[in-house]
């Protein structure tokens, strides 16, 4: 698998813009950028890890770890070609950002929330070892969907190893 975390710069929004412009990941997303690019709030930027995900030389998505403290991050995860979803590729992007997270930074735990409806999204994070720990109540999102979200998490002691 030709796949490749690449650091994000400011020649990437181009791909972000693109991809937000079609409506396709709003169905799934409510953010397709992390908390510092979407506010501008270069102080949040410090505590962030962004990544565009390259596969077989194509920018097909990005991830990122959020909100970083010394014990916990948000991971954020989209592929947004969606001739690249079902391949195994969110699964090894976040096999890597564990890694990272858990190894190199040494964090505690990495939590997401996720729409109730986007399962393959909900199957994707179990099978990579996070839990559902929370349902928040429903609410309208920008795709005129009405659902709940779920928040899952990992602790560093689940990390396989």
């Amino acid at each position: 698998m030709g796949l490749e975390l690449v650091p994000y710069s400011n020649d990437y929004i181009k791909f972000i813009e693109k991809w937000e412009s079609t409506k396709e990941l709003s169905k799934y997303l409510s953010h397709t950028r992390p908390q510092y690019l979407r506010e501008s709030d270069l102080a949040l930027e410090k505590h962030t890890l962004f990544f565009m995900i390259k596969f077989d030389e194509s920018i097909i998505g990005a991830a990122w770890l959020e909100n970083i403290t010394e014990n916990n991050g948000k991971l954020g995860i989209y592929i947004a070609d969606v001739n690249c979803r079902g391949k195994g590729i969110g699964s090894e992007v976040i096999r890597i950002l564990k890694e990272k997270a858990f190894k190199e930074m040494k964090l505690s735990k990495i939590y997401l929330n996720v729409r109730e409806t986007n399962k393959r999204a909900i199957s994707c994070y179990k099978k990579c070892g996070f839990e559902i720990i929370k349902k928040y109540p429903k609410k309208h999102f920008s795709d005129s969907s009405y659902q709940g979200v779920y928040e899952m998490e990992q602790n560093n002691s689940a990390l396989e190893h």
